[in-house]
C-alpha cells in the first residue's frame, strides 16, 4: 500500500527523495564508515573540514548557518561558528521556540478542558440548550466526544434531549491558518487549520484504489462527515501494468485546490497502475467547528441523547459564571507535557500551532487587543535574545519564520539549565530510534545519542538538539540550511556526516 501525502511545494521531497534516505549514507559520497576509518580531527580543525564539505559541487549554492558550542557555560568558546547570528528559515526547528516557551508559560502539568455547559441541569431528561466549548486541545478525537456524551447521559437525571446544541468555534479575527502560508499546503493534513475547534487533528483520510482500467479511481473517505465538506473532481484514470511501463512520463496522481470552486474543491488528476495497491492522502478539514459539531452530534445520538438543531457561532464562548453556568460534563487534555512531546517527537504542526495558538490567546487584554506578547516574554525570561528570532507561526512551516542558529543554541542551553530541562529534552527525537530521527545517524557513534528536532522544507533542512562529546561533555548544536536545490536526503546526510566527526573530534595533544 502506497502511504503518505503528496506533498505541497513546501515541503519535504518524497518519491525518489524518500528512496534515498534509505539508502546507506556512504553510497551517496557521504560515506560516515569512511569518516570513521579517518583519523580523528583536532576540534581546531572542525570549521575547515565544514567548509570542505559545504564546497563540494552539489552542496556549494546551498547556505549553511552552523552553530556548535559546549553546554558547559565556564566553557562557550563554540566549536564551530559559521553566521551563527544570521537569519535563516528554520522550518520546523521553530518547534523547539514554541514549545520552550508554552511549557515556561503554562508549566508541564497544565490542562485544557472540552467542556459541555447549560444553564441548569436537565428536567425530564430535556435541556433547551446546551453549549459545546472546545478549549483548542490538539489531541481531542472521537472517543474524547464519546466520552462527553457519555457523561451527560449519566448524569443524576440522564441528559435525553437536546433543543440546540450550540458549537464556539472562535472569533474569526483569529484565523485558522497562519496567513503567511503557502496555498498548496493548505488543503493536506500537514497544514490543517487550527484554532479552538480540533478533532481527528482536522484531518482526514483519502484513499484512492485503482479498479478497473481505464476508470477513475475510486474515492473512498475514512470519515464521511469529514469528507462530504470537500467536493471531488475526480480525473484520475487507472494505467495497466504495460501503460505504465510504455507511458513512463504520464503524470503520476496530483492533487490541487480550485481557487474559482464555490465549495471547497479537490482537483485529482494523473494516473496510477492498478497493481501499485491503494494511495493515503491525509488531507485537511475546511470548516473545523462544523466538524466538531457534526461529531459531537453524532457522539450524542450514539449515547441516545436526541439533538433538535446545531447551530455553529464564530465567536469565543463567554466566561462561564458560576451562578448561570453548570458544567453537564468535561474531558481534559493530557499534560502539556506530553503534548510538546507528541509535537516535537513527530514534528506535528497541529500541535505546534496549538500550543502558539494557546499563547496568543493568553495576550489578549479586556479589549480583545494584544498587550503583550507571551511567547517572546517567556523566550526573554529563559534567555532568548528577542533580536534574534522573529516566528509567524509555531510549527515552521511559514516560509516569514526567522531564526537565527544563535537563538537555537540559546534556547538549548536555557533549556538544559532549567528545572524543565529533563522534560524538553526528552521530548525530542532520538537519533536511530524514534520520531522523526527514526532512520538517522544508524549505526554511528551518535545512534541513541543524539537528540534533536529536524526541520524540513523544499531547499531547507535543519536539525538542532543535543549530543555527548567524550572530552567536552554535552554539546548543543544548530544547522540550518537554507536555498538549496538538492532534496532533503542528500542535506541530511551532509549534516549527518559532519556532525558524526564533531562527535568523535578531539582536542589537539590529547591522548
Amino acid at each position: 500500500m502506497v502511504r503518505g501525502p503528496v506533498r505541497g511545494r513546501s515541503r519535504q521531497f518524497w518519491g525518489l527523495g524518500m528512496a534515498i534516505a534509505l539508502v546507506p549514507l556512504g553510497l551517496l559520497g557521504f560515506g560516515l564508515e569512511s569518516a570513521r576509518a579517518e583519523e580523528a580531527l583536532c576540534l581546531e580543525q572542525l570549521p575547515q573540514r565544514l567548509d570542505t564539505l559545504t564546497q563540494r559541487p552539489d552542496l556549494a549554492r546551498s547556505r549553511w548557518g552552523v552553530l556548535i558550542a559546549p553546554l558547559d557555560p565556564e566553557n562557550v568558546q563554540p566549536l564551530v561558528d559559521r553566521e551563527g547570528d544570521r537569519f535563516f528559515t528554520p522550518a520546523s526547528t521553530a518547534k523547539l521556540l514554541t514549545t520552550a516557551a508554552a511549557l515556561a508559560h503554562f508549566g508541564p502539568d497544565h490542562r485544557w478542558h472540552t467542556q459541555l455547559r447549560s444553564d441548569r441541569l436537565p428536567e425530564d431528561g430535556f435541556l433547551e440548550e446546551v453549549s459545546l466549548i472546545p478549549s483548542g486541545d490538539p489531541s481531542l478525537d472521537g472517543e474524547g466526544l464519546q466520552i462527553l456524551a457519555a457523561r451527560a447521559s449519566l448524569l443524576d437525571t440522564p441528559l435525553r434531549h437536546i433543543g440546540t446544541l450550540r458549537v464556539y468555534g472562535g472569533d474569526r479575527v483569529r484565523p485558522p491558518v497562519r496567513p503567511s502560508w503557502e496555498w498548496d499546503d493548505l488543503h493536506y493534513g500537514y497544514g490543517a487549520p487550527h484554532g479552538p475547534a480540533i478533532v481527528n487533528g482536522n484531518q482526514v483520510t483519502l484513499t484512492l484504489t485503482a479498479i478497473a482500467p481505464g476508470q477513475p479511481l475510486a474515492v473512498q473517505w475514512s470519515d464521511n462527515l469529514a469528507g462530504r465538506q470537500w467536493e471531488i473532481e475526480n480525473h484520475t484514470q487507472v494505467l495497466t501494468t504495460t501503460e505504465a511501463e510504455t507511458q513512463p512520463n504520464t503524470p503520476r496522481i496530483t492533487l490541487t485546490r480550485r481557487l474559482d470552486a464555490d465549495r471547497p474543491t479537490l482537483h485529482l488528476s494523473g494516473g496510477h497502475p492498478r497493481d501499485r495497491g491503494p494511495i493515503e492522502l491525509q488531507i485537511a478539514i475546511p470548516n473545523p467547528a462544523r466538524h466538531l459539531a457534526d461529531k459531537m452530534e453524532e457522539a450524542l445520538w450514539g449515547w441516545g441523547i436526541e439533538v433538535d438543531r446545531v447551530e455553529v457561532l464564530w465567536q469565543d464562548p463567554p466566561a462561564a459564571d458560576p451562578r448561570r453556568t453548570v458544567e453537564l460534563a468535561s474531558v481534559p487534555s493530557p499534560p502539556l507535557a506530553e503534548l510538546v512531546a507528541r509535537t516535537n517527537l513527530e514534528s506535528n504542526n497541529l500541535y505546534a500551532e496549538a500550543l502558539y495558538s494557546a499563547l496568543e490567546v493568553s495576550t489578549l487584554g479586556d479589549q480583545n487587543s494584544i498587550t503583550q506578547d507571551v511567547l517572546s516574554d517567556s523566550l526573554q525570561r529563559l534567555g532568548i535574545d528577542p533580536e534574534t528570532y522573529r516566528l509567524r507561526d509555531g510549527s515552521g512551516l511559514s516560509r516569514q519564520d526567522l531564526v537565527s542558529p544563535q537563538a537555537l543554541l540559546q534556547l538549548l542551553r536555557a533549556m538544559a539549565r532549567s528545572p524543565l530541562g529533563e522534560i524538553f529534552r526528552n521530548s525530542l527525537p532520538i537519533a536511530g530510534q524514534s520520531g522523526t530521527l527514526t532512520n538517522r545517524f544508524v549505526g554511528t557513534p551518535l545512534a541513541g545519542q543524539l537528540r534533536a528536532k529536524t526541520g524540513t522544507l523544499t531547499g531547507v533542512s535543519a536539525l538542532a538538539g543535543y549530543f555527548p562529546h567524550p572530552q567536552l561533555g554535552d554539546l548543543g548544536f544548530a544547522i540550518l540550511v537554507n536555498q538549496s536545490d538538492q532534496p532533503a536526503p542528500v542535506l541530511r546526510a551532509a549534516m549527518d556526516e559532519f556532525l558524526v566527526e564533531v562527535a568523535r573530534s578531539r582536542p589537539c595533544g590529547s591522548p
